[in-house]
Protein backbone atom coordinates (compact mmCIF):
# COMPACT_ATOMS: atom_id res chain seq x y z
CA UNK A 1 0.00 0.00 0.00
CA UNK A 2 2.67 2.35 0.70
CA UNK A 3 4.73 1.91 -2.19
CA UNK A 4 1.68 2.50 -4.42
CA UNK A 5 0.19 6.07 -2.70
CA UNK A 6 -0.42 8.40 -5.50
CA UNK A 7 1.05 11.75 -5.50
CA UNK A 8 -1.85 13.51 -3.66
CA UNK A 9 -2.37 10.68 -1.07
CA UNK A 10 -5.83 10.15 -2.51
CA UNK A 11 -6.68 13.27 -0.58
CA UNK A 12 -5.40 11.98 2.46
CA UNK A 13 -7.87 8.57 2.71
CA UNK A 14 -5.04 6.07 2.85
CA UNK A 15 -4.43 7.91 6.46
CA UNK A 16 -7.34 6.46 7.63
CA UNK A 17 -5.80 2.69 8.01
CA UNK A 18 -3.34 3.87 10.49
CA UNK A 19 -6.93 4.04 12.87
CA UNK A 20 -7.29 0.18 12.25
CA UNK A 21 -5.74 -2.82 13.33
CA UNK A 22 -4.53 -3.92 9.63
CA UNK A 23 -2.33 -1.02 8.93
CA UNK A 24 -1.18 -1.17 6.31
CA UNK A 25 -3.21 -3.67 4.70
CA UNK A 26 -1.86 -5.13 1.79
CA UNK A 27 -4.75 -5.23 -0.41
CA UNK A 28 -7.42 -1.98 0.16
CA UNK A 29 -10.46 -1.03 -2.10
CA UNK A 30 -11.25 2.94 -2.11
CA UNK A 31 -14.52 3.72 -3.06
CA UNK A 32 -14.76 7.26 -3.30
CA UNK A 33 -17.18 8.97 -5.01
CA UNK A 34 -15.21 12.36 -5.75
CA UNK A 35 -13.01 10.30 -8.10
CA UNK A 36 -15.78 8.94 -10.34
CA UNK A 37 -14.26 5.38 -9.79
CA UNK A 38 -13.21 2.46 -7.46
CA UNK A 39 -9.29 2.90 -6.79
CA UNK A 40 -8.22 -0.81 -5.59
CA UNK A 41 -4.56 -1.08 -4.55
CA UNK A 42 -3.68 -5.38 -5.25
CA UNK A 43 -0.77 -6.79 -3.03
CA UNK A 44 1.38 -6.92 -6.07
CA UNK A 45 0.68 -4.09 -8.87
CA UNK A 46 -0.75 -0.87 -9.80
CA UNK A 47 -3.80 0.78 -8.59
CA UNK A 48 -6.78 -0.29 -11.16
CA UNK A 49 -9.77 2.29 -11.80
CA UNK A 50 -13.25 1.36 -12.25
CA UNK A 51 -16.50 3.36 -12.58
CA UNK A 52 -19.04 3.58 -9.55
CA UNK A 53 -22.38 2.86 -10.21
CA UNK A 54 -23.63 1.97 -6.83
CA UNK A 55 -25.63 -0.60 -8.60
CA UNK A 56 -25.11 -4.97 -6.35
CA UNK A 57 -23.33 -5.25 -9.61
CA UNK A 58 -20.88 -2.61 -10.21
CA UNK A 59 -17.94 -3.91 -8.17
CA UNK A 60 -17.09 -6.91 -9.95
CA UNK A 61 -14.37 -8.24 -7.24
CA UNK A 62 -14.38 -11.95 -5.77
CA UNK A 63 -14.84 -12.49 -2.40
CA UNK A 64 -13.11 -11.79 0.34
CA UNK A 65 -10.47 -10.00 -2.25
CA UNK A 66 -9.93 -7.00 0.25
CA UNK A 67 -8.56 -6.76 4.07
CA UNK A 68 -9.65 -3.34 4.32
CA UNK A 69 -12.41 -1.02 2.07
CA UNK A 70 -13.10 2.49 2.77
CA UNK A 71 -16.21 4.10 1.43
CA UNK A 72 -16.49 7.52 0.86
CA UNK A 73 -19.44 8.82 -0.96
CA UNK A 74 -21.70 10.09 1.74
CA UNK A 75 -21.31 13.53 0.97
CA UNK A 76 -23.45 13.07 -1.87
CA UNK A 77 -26.37 12.52 0.01
CA UNK A 78 -26.92 8.66 -1.47
CA UNK A 79 -30.17 6.84 -0.46
CA UNK A 80 -30.56 4.31 2.40
CA UNK A 81 -31.13 1.56 -0.58
CA UNK A 82 -27.38 2.45 -1.84
CA UNK A 83 -25.90 2.88 1.31
CA UNK A 84 -27.39 -1.09 2.21
CA UNK A 85 -25.88 -1.82 -1.26
CA UNK A 86 -22.67 -0.49 -0.87
CA UNK A 87 -22.81 -2.22 2.80
CA UNK A 88 -23.33 -5.99 1.02
CA UNK A 89 -21.24 -5.66 -1.48
CA UNK A 90 -18.45 -4.94 1.36
CA UNK A 91 -19.80 -8.01 2.98
CA UNK A 92 -18.95 -9.93 0.01
CA UNK A 93 -15.61 -8.35 -0.74
CA UNK A 94 -13.87 -8.08 2.61
CA UNK A 95 -11.96 -10.66 4.09
CA UNK A 96 -12.95 -12.34 7.02
CA UNK A 97 -10.92 -10.45 9.78
CA UNK A 98 -11.03 -6.80 7.40
CA UNK A 99 -12.27 -3.87 8.71
CA UNK A 100 -14.73 -1.33 6.48
CA UNK A 101 -13.90 2.24 6.95
CA UNK A 102 -16.60 5.02 6.18
CA UNK A 103 -16.60 8.87 6.22
CA UNK A 104 -19.65 10.30 6.29
CA UNK A 105 -21.09 13.25 6.91
CA UNK A 106 -24.24 14.23 8.67
CA UNK A 107 -27.40 16.55 8.05
CA UNK A 108 -27.81 20.20 9.05
CA UNK A 109 -31.57 19.39 9.90
CA UNK A 110 -33.29 20.71 13.13
CA UNK A 111 -34.15 18.30 15.55
CA UNK A 112 -37.63 19.74 15.59
CA UNK A 113 -38.45 21.22 12.43
CA UNK A 114 -40.57 24.08 13.76
CA UNK A 115 -37.52 25.50 16.14
CA UNK A 116 -35.36 26.95 13.65
CA UNK A 117 -32.62 27.71 16.23
CA UNK A 118 -31.82 24.07 15.88
CA UNK A 119 -30.75 24.48 12.00
CA UNK A 120 -27.26 24.84 13.17
CA UNK A 121 -27.42 21.16 14.72
CA UNK A 122 -25.86 18.24 13.00
CA UNK A 123 -27.61 15.09 12.59
CA UNK A 124 -24.86 12.32 13.30
CA UNK A 125 -24.24 10.26 10.90
CA UNK A 126 -24.09 7.11 12.96
CA UNK A 127 -27.84 7.58 12.65
CA UNK A 128 -27.74 7.33 8.71
CA UNK A 129 -26.26 4.01 8.82
CA UNK A 130 -27.54 2.07 11.33
CA UNK A 131 -30.71 1.29 9.02
CA UNK A 132 -28.42 0.04 6.61
CA UNK A 133 -26.26 -1.55 9.38
CA UNK A 134 -29.15 -3.49 10.93
CA UNK A 135 -30.32 -4.74 7.23
CA UNK A 136 -27.17 -5.90 6.22
CA UNK A 137 -26.71 -7.71 9.77
CA UNK A 138 -22.89 -8.81 9.88
CA UNK A 139 -21.18 -5.05 10.66
CA UNK A 140 -21.16 -3.37 13.88
CA UNK A 141 -19.29 0.03 14.92
CA UNK A 142 -16.84 -0.75 17.28
CA UNK A 143 -14.82 2.35 17.05
CA UNK A 144 -15.52 6.13 15.75
CA UNK A 145 -13.49 9.21 14.70
CA UNK A 146 -13.52 12.66 13.87
CA UNK A 147 -12.54 13.84 10.53
CA UNK A 148 -11.48 17.30 8.99
CA UNK A 149 -11.20 18.82 5.66
CA UNK A 150 -10.15 21.50 3.38
CA UNK A 151 -12.68 21.01 0.60
CA UNK A 152 -12.04 17.73 -0.58
CA UNK A 153 -8.78 16.74 1.13
CA UNK A 154 -8.55 15.18 4.48
CA UNK A 155 -6.18 17.38 6.53
CA UNK A 156 -6.56 16.23 10.23
CA UNK A 157 -8.43 13.11 12.52
CA UNK A 158 -9.22 12.43 15.71
CA UNK A 159 -8.50 9.09 17.34
CA UNK A 160 -11.52 6.78 17.90
CA UNK A 161 -13.63 7.82 20.48
CA UNK A 162 -16.64 7.57 22.64
CA UNK A 163 -17.10 11.18 23.24
CA UNK A 164 -19.10 13.76 20.75
CA UNK A 165 -18.66 12.40 17.69
CA UNK A 166 -18.90 16.03 16.41
CA UNK A 167 -16.27 17.38 18.45
CA UNK A 168 -13.67 14.94 19.53
CA UNK A 169 -10.46 16.02 21.42
CA UNK A 170 -10.76 19.84 20.22
CA UNK A 171 -11.45 19.01 16.52
CA UNK A 172 -14.90 20.00 15.06
CA UNK A 173 -15.58 17.71 12.70
CA UNK A 174 -16.39 18.18 9.03
CA UNK A 175 -17.21 14.67 9.28
CA UNK A 176 -17.28 11.73 10.98
CA UNK A 177 -15.19 7.93 10.35
CA UNK A 178 -16.67 4.89 11.23
CA UNK A 179 -14.82 1.73 11.53
CA UNK A 180 -16.56 -1.57 11.32
CA UNK A 181 -16.02 -4.84 12.42
CA UNK A 182 -18.01 -8.15 11.72
CA UNK A 183 -19.90 -9.21 14.49
CA UNK A 184 -18.05 -11.21 17.33
CA UNK A 185 -15.02 -10.68 15.99
CA UNK A 186 -12.87 -8.80 17.99
CA UNK A 187 -11.00 -5.84 17.77
CA UNK A 188 -6.75 -5.78 18.23
CA UNK A 189 -4.67 -2.40 18.93
CA UNK A 190 -4.72 -0.22 15.86
CA UNK A 191 -1.41 1.25 14.79
CA UNK A 192 -1.89 4.64 16.87
CA UNK A 193 -2.41 2.56 20.07
CA UNK A 194 0.63 0.51 19.45
CA UNK A 195 2.87 3.55 18.40
CA UNK A 196 1.73 5.12 21.73
CA UNK A 197 2.21 2.23 23.65
CA UNK A 198 5.85 2.00 22.17
CA UNK A 199 6.56 5.45 22.29
CA UNK A 200 5.30 5.02 26.21
CA UNK A 201 7.86 2.65 27.17
CA UNK A 202 10.53 4.33 25.58
CA UNK A 203 9.96 7.22 27.41
CA UNK A 204 9.75 5.55 31.09
CA UNK A 205 7.19 6.31 33.92
CA UNK A 206 9.32 9.63 34.67
CA UNK A 207 6.69 11.59 32.09
CA UNK A 208 3.45 10.40 33.11
CA UNK A 209 0.93 9.06 30.79
CA UNK A 210 1.02 10.21 27.20
CA UNK A 211 -1.61 10.57 24.60
CA UNK A 212 -2.53 11.81 21.22
CA UNK A 213 -3.07 15.54 20.92
CA UNK A 214 -3.19 15.90 17.46
CA UNK A 215 -3.12 13.66 14.20
CA UNK A 216 -2.19 15.63 11.25
CA UNK A 217 -2.89 14.64 7.46
CA UNK A 218 -0.18 15.99 4.85
CA UNK A 219 0.77 15.44 0.89
CA UNK A 220 2.37 13.04 -0.37
CA UNK A 221 1.78 10.51 2.06
CA UNK A 222 3.15 12.61 5.25
CA UNK A 223 1.44 12.23 8.61
CA UNK A 224 2.19 13.94 11.79
CA UNK A 225 1.21 12.90 15.12
CA UNK A 226 1.56 15.27 18.49
CA UNK A 227 1.96 13.56 21.94
CA UNK A 228 1.61 15.08 24.79
CA UNK A 229 3.10 13.90 28.24
CA UNK A 230 1.54 14.43 31.76
CA UNK A 231 5.24 16.72 32.74
CA UNK A 232 3.64 18.76 29.35
CA UNK A 233 6.47 17.50 27.35
CA UNK A 234 5.51 17.08 23.52
CA UNK A 235 6.48 14.92 20.93
CA UNK A 236 6.57 15.07 17.38
CA UNK A 237 6.25 11.66 15.49
CA UNK A 238 6.20 11.58 11.72
CA UNK A 239 4.86 8.53 10.42
CA UNK A 240 5.48 8.30 6.32
CA UNK A 241 3.38 6.36 3.67
CA UNK A 242 4.73 6.58 0.82
CA UNK A 243 8.41 6.38 -0.54
CA UNK A 244 8.55 9.98 -0.96
CA UNK A 245 6.86 10.71 2.62
CA UNK A 246 9.60 7.93 3.77
CA UNK A 247 12.95 9.60 2.29
CA UNK A 248 11.87 13.26 3.65
CA UNK A 249 11.27 11.75 7.43
CA UNK A 250 14.49 9.89 7.46
CA UNK A 251 16.31 12.54 6.04
CA UNK A 252 15.01 15.03 8.72
CA UNK A 253 15.55 12.62 11.31
CA UNK A 254 19.55 12.36 10.10
CA UNK A 255 19.85 16.37 9.91
CA UNK A 256 18.55 16.40 13.49
CA UNK A 257 21.18 14.06 14.55
CA UNK A 258 24.13 16.13 13.01
CA UNK A 259 22.95 19.09 13.65
CA UNK A 260 23.36 18.14 17.29
CA UNK A 261 26.35 16.54 16.88
CA UNK A 262 28.83 18.96 15.16
CA UNK A 263 30.99 21.34 16.89
CA UNK A 264 30.39 24.10 14.00
CA UNK A 265 27.13 25.68 15.00
CA UNK A 266 26.75 26.93 18.56
CA UNK A 267 25.25 25.70 21.47
CA UNK A 268 22.43 28.62 21.30
CA UNK A 269 21.42 27.05 17.93
CA UNK A 270 21.47 23.58 18.68
CA UNK A 271 18.88 24.68 21.05
CA UNK A 272 16.55 25.98 18.07
CA UNK A 273 16.80 22.49 16.78
CA UNK A 274 14.57 20.00 17.50
CA UNK A 275 16.31 16.66 19.09
CA UNK A 276 15.39 13.11 17.43
CA UNK A 277 14.57 10.49 20.02
CA UNK A 278 13.32 7.28 18.58
CA UNK A 279 13.15 5.60 15.55
CA UNK A 280 11.15 2.07 14.66
CA UNK A 281 9.07 0.23 12.41
CA UNK A 282 5.50 -0.73 13.37
CA UNK A 283 3.50 -3.13 11.19
CA UNK A 284 5.65 -2.29 8.57
CA UNK A 285 5.47 1.64 8.81
CA UNK A 286 8.56 3.20 9.97
CA UNK A 287 8.24 6.17 12.51
CA UNK A 288 10.46 8.99 13.68
CA UNK A 289 10.27 10.59 17.25
CA UNK A 290 11.63 14.41 17.92
CA UNK A 291 11.22 16.81 20.48
CA UNK A 292 8.49 19.33 20.15
CA UNK A 293 10.10 22.81 20.77
CA UNK A 294 7.65 25.42 21.71
CA UNK A 295 6.81 28.20 19.68
CA UNK A 296 4.40 29.84 17.29
CA UNK A 297 4.43 30.33 13.74
CA UNK A 298 3.97 34.33 12.84
CA UNK A 299 1.12 33.89 10.81
CA UNK A 300 -0.91 32.66 14.04
CA UNK A 301 0.15 35.78 15.67
CA UNK A 302 -2.32 38.58 15.34
CA UNK A 303 -1.81 41.73 14.08
CA UNK A 304 2.24 40.51 13.90
CA UNK A 305 2.81 41.60 9.94
CA UNK A 306 5.05 41.38 7.32
CA UNK A 307 6.96 43.67 5.88
CA UNK A 308 9.69 44.06 3.37
CA UNK A 309 12.91 42.24 4.14
CA UNK A 310 13.70 39.52 6.41
CA UNK A 311 12.80 39.15 10.39
CA UNK A 312 16.19 39.44 12.50
CA UNK A 313 15.93 36.38 14.17
CA UNK A 314 15.50 34.10 11.32
CA UNK A 315 18.10 35.63 9.14
CA UNK A 316 20.90 36.29 12.05
CA UNK A 317 20.27 32.40 12.41
CA UNK A 318 20.64 31.20 8.69
CA UNK A 319 23.63 33.55 8.52
CA UNK A 320 25.14 32.16 11.48
CA UNK A 321 24.86 28.54 10.09
CA UNK A 322 25.97 29.20 6.39
CA UNK A 323 29.31 31.23 7.67
CA UNK A 324 30.24 28.48 10.32
CA UNK A 325 30.05 25.67 7.74
CA UNK A 326 30.97 27.45 3.91
CA UNK A 327 33.18 25.41 2.40
CA UNK A 328 34.73 27.20 -1.06
CA UNK A 329 34.43 24.78 -3.82
CA UNK A 330 35.05 25.00 -7.84
CA UNK A 331 32.59 24.68 -10.36
CA UNK A 332 34.33 22.30 -12.85
CA UNK A 333 32.50 20.46 -15.51
CA UNK A 334 31.40 17.47 -12.79
CA UNK A 335 30.20 20.00 -10.28
CA UNK A 336 28.31 22.04 -12.41
CA UNK A 337 26.62 18.87 -14.06
CA UNK A 338 25.95 17.39 -10.21
CA UNK A 339 24.42 20.44 -8.89
CA UNK A 340 23.14 22.43 -11.64
CA UNK A 341 22.89 20.56 -14.90
CA UNK A 342 20.85 17.47 -12.87
CA UNK A 343 18.31 19.32 -11.09
CA UNK A 344 17.67 21.31 -13.78
CA UNK A 345 16.69 18.38 -16.31
CA UNK A 346 14.88 16.82 -13.54
CA UNK A 347 12.03 19.76 -14.13
CA UNK A 348 12.78 19.74 -17.95
CA UNK A 349 11.55 16.14 -17.84
CA UNK A 350 8.24 17.41 -16.94
CA UNK A 351 8.11 20.07 -19.01
CA UNK A 352 8.21 18.72 -23.00
CA UNK A 353 6.70 21.29 -25.13
CA UNK A 354 8.83 23.48 -28.01
CA UNK A 355 8.47 26.46 -25.80
CA UNK A 356 9.83 24.83 -22.69
CA UNK A 357 12.93 23.67 -24.32
CA UNK A 358 13.87 27.27 -25.99
CA UNK A 359 13.53 28.22 -22.03
CA UNK A 360 15.64 25.68 -20.40
CA UNK A 361 18.24 25.98 -23.08
CA UNK A 362 18.19 29.85 -22.04
CA UNK A 363 19.00 28.67 -18.36
CA UNK A 364 21.27 26.26 -18.40
CA UNK A 365 23.11 29.26 -20.65
CA UNK A 366 22.69 31.63 -18.05
CA UNK A 367 24.06 29.00 -15.18
CA UNK A 368 27.06 28.01 -17.10
CA UNK A 369 27.73 31.12 -17.88
CA UNK A 370 27.87 32.87 -14.49
CA UNK A 371 28.96 29.97 -12.45
CA UNK A 372 30.77 27.58 -14.42
CA UNK A 373 34.99 27.61 -13.60
CA UNK A 374 33.84 30.43 -10.20
CA UNK A 375 34.15 29.47 -7.02
CA UNK A 376 31.49 28.96 -4.65
CA UNK A 377 30.97 28.89 -0.49
CA UNK A 378 28.73 25.73 0.14
CA UNK A 379 26.99 25.69 3.11
CA UNK A 380 24.51 23.54 5.47
CA UNK A 381 21.45 24.42 4.16
CA UNK A 382 17.77 23.80 5.54
CA UNK A 383 16.50 23.48 2.54
CA UNK A 384 13.09 24.66 3.44
CA UNK A 385 13.63 27.60 5.19
CA UNK A 386 10.12 29.45 5.36
CA UNK A 387 8.87 31.27 7.52
CA UNK A 388 6.35 28.72 8.44
CA UNK A 389 9.02 26.72 9.82
CA UNK A 390 10.23 29.29 12.32
CA UNK A 391 8.79 29.45 15.47
CA UNK A 392 8.46 32.39 17.84
CA UNK A 393 8.11 32.38 21.86
CA UNK A 394 5.53 35.14 23.56
CA UNK A 395 8.23 37.87 23.21
CA UNK A 396 8.52 37.11 19.20
CA UNK A 397 12.08 35.84 19.48
CA UNK A 398 12.91 32.89 17.55
CA UNK A 399 12.71 29.78 19.62
CA UNK A 400 13.10 26.52 16.88
CA UNK A 401 13.60 25.71 13.46
CA UNK A 402 11.99 22.95 12.04
CA UNK A 403 10.86 20.82 9.32
CA UNK A 404 14.78 19.66 8.27
CA UNK A 405 13.65 17.01 5.54
CA UNK A 406 15.35 18.94 2.93
CA UNK A 407 18.71 19.73 4.76
CA UNK A 408 21.65 19.38 2.79
CA UNK A 409 25.34 19.66 4.44
CA UNK A 410 26.77 20.72 0.94
CA UNK A 411 24.28 22.91 -1.04
CA UNK A 412 24.10 26.12 -2.23
CA UNK A 413 24.60 29.47 -0.19
CA UNK A 414 21.87 31.97 -0.81
CA UNK A 415 18.90 30.12 -1.43
CA UNK A 416 17.72 29.93 2.79
CA UNK A 417 17.88 33.61 2.58
CA UNK A 418 15.36 33.83 -0.65
CA UNK A 419 13.06 31.00 0.78
CA UNK A 420 12.60 33.25 3.88
CA UNK A 421 12.15 36.76 2.40
CA UNK A 422 9.01 38.56 3.55
CA UNK A 423 7.25 39.10 0.54
CA UNK A 424 3.97 41.56 1.81
CA UNK A 425 0.64 40.14 0.86
CA UNK A 426 2.39 36.71 -0.17
CA UNK A 427 -0.70 34.10 -0.28
CA UNK A 428 -1.85 31.11 -2.22
CA UNK A 429 -4.63 32.10 -3.77
CA UNK A 430 -2.67 34.92 -5.80
CA UNK A 431 -2.55 33.81 -9.86
CA UNK A 432 1.20 34.22 -9.90
CA UNK A 433 4.11 33.19 -8.01
CA UNK A 434 5.08 36.39 -5.74
CA UNK A 435 8.24 35.19 -3.83
CA UNK A 436 9.03 34.59 -7.67
CA UNK A 437 7.86 37.99 -8.95
CA UNK A 438 10.08 39.26 -6.43
CA UNK A 439 13.25 37.53 -6.79
CA UNK A 440 13.42 37.96 -10.45
CA UNK A 441 13.23 41.79 -10.15
CA UNK A 442 16.86 40.96 -8.01
CA UNK A 443 18.49 39.44 -11.23
CA UNK A 444 20.81 41.85 -12.02
CA UNK A 445 23.46 41.78 -9.89
CA UNK A 446 23.75 45.45 -8.75
CA UNK A 447 20.11 45.83 -7.71
CA UNK A 448 21.10 42.31 -5.62
CA UNK A 449 23.61 44.66 -3.80
CA UNK A 450 21.16 47.34 -3.33
CA UNK A 451 19.73 45.22 -0.92
CA UNK A 452 21.26 45.70 2.45
CA UNK A 453 20.91 42.03 3.97
CA UNK A 454 21.68 40.63 0.76
CA UNK A 455 25.15 42.80 0.33
CA UNK A 456 26.25 41.99 3.84
CA UNK A 457 25.92 38.51 3.49
CA UNK A 458 27.37 38.18 -0.08
CA UNK A 459 30.35 40.01 1.32
CA UNK A 460 30.60 38.12 4.73
CA UNK A 461 30.24 34.77 2.31
CA UNK A 462 32.60 36.48 -0.04
CA UNK A 463 30.47 35.44 -2.49
CA UNK A 464 31.54 37.09 -5.97
CA UNK A 465 29.44 39.49 -7.72
CA UNK A 466 29.25 37.66 -10.90
CA UNK A 467 27.97 34.58 -9.70
CA UNK A 468 25.09 36.27 -7.66
CA UNK A 469 22.61 36.28 -10.99
CA UNK A 470 23.02 32.54 -11.18
CA UNK A 471 22.32 31.69 -7.60
CA UNK A 472 19.43 33.79 -8.12
CA UNK A 473 18.27 31.56 -11.10
CA UNK A 474 19.08 28.65 -9.05
CA UNK A 475 16.26 29.44 -5.89
CA UNK A 476 13.91 28.56 -9.03
CA UNK A 477 15.82 25.76 -10.36
CA UNK A 478 16.82 23.89 -6.70
CA UNK A 479 12.66 25.16 -5.65
CA UNK A 480 10.93 23.21 -8.10
CA UNK A 481 13.61 20.20 -8.53
CA UNK A 482 13.40 19.18 -4.67
CA UNK A 483 9.31 19.22 -5.25
CA UNK A 484 7.93 18.64 -8.82
CA UNK A 485 8.12 14.91 -8.98
CA UNK A 486 5.14 14.41 -6.10
CA UNK A 487 3.18 18.29 -7.00
CA UNK A 488 3.64 17.39 -11.16
CA UNK A 489 -0.31 16.17 -11.10
CA UNK A 490 -1.07 19.46 -9.38
CA UNK A 491 -1.93 21.58 -12.69
CA UNK A 492 -2.31 25.08 -10.26
CA UNK A 493 1.08 24.13 -8.97
CA UNK A 494 2.48 23.47 -12.19
CA UNK A 495 1.32 26.52 -13.82
CA UNK A 496 2.23 29.16 -10.72
CA UNK A 497 6.03 27.75 -10.00
CA UNK A 498 6.85 25.89 -12.97
CA UNK A 499 5.14 27.22 -16.29
CA UNK A 500 4.86 30.79 -15.57
CA UNK A 501 8.46 31.47 -14.58
CA UNK A 502 9.26 29.53 -18.24
CA UNK A 503 8.24 32.14 -20.05
CA UNK A 504 10.04 35.25 -18.42
CA UNK A 505 13.26 33.73 -18.86
CA UNK A 506 14.01 34.77 -22.41
CA UNK A 507 14.04 37.68 -21.30
CA UNK A 508 16.47 37.62 -18.89
CA UNK A 509 19.75 39.62 -19.55
CA UNK A 510 23.06 40.12 -17.88
CA UNK A 511 25.15 42.56 -18.03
Amino acid sequence: MRESATPDDLSGRTALLLLTHLSPAPRVLFMLVAREGVVAFPANGEPRVRRVHHASDALPFASGSFDSVVLDFDEVGVRRRVRTRALQEVDRVLAPAGRCVIVASGRRLPRDRRNWRQYHLMQPPVRRWSTSLAATGHFTVSAIAAARLDQQRLVELAAPSDVDPLYVDGLTADKQVLILRRQGDVDGPSFVQKLIAELQASLGPAHGFARLERFLVRRIGKTTLVVACEDERRYVVRVPRSTMAANRARQNFTALGALHSTDLISDQMKAMVPLSRLTGVIDRYPYYVEDSLPGTARDDYREWTSGTGWESGALRFISEMHLATRQPVRIDRHAFDEYFATPLSRIRRRCSTMHSARAFERVGAILEQTLAGQTVPFVWSHGDFSPGNCLYDAARGLSAVVDWELFSDHHLPLLDLLHCMDIPGERNSHPTWQRFDTIRMLFQPDRLLDVPELASYAEQMSIERRVLPGLILMYWVDHVAKRIDGRAGDAVWMEKRVLQPLMTFDSIELI
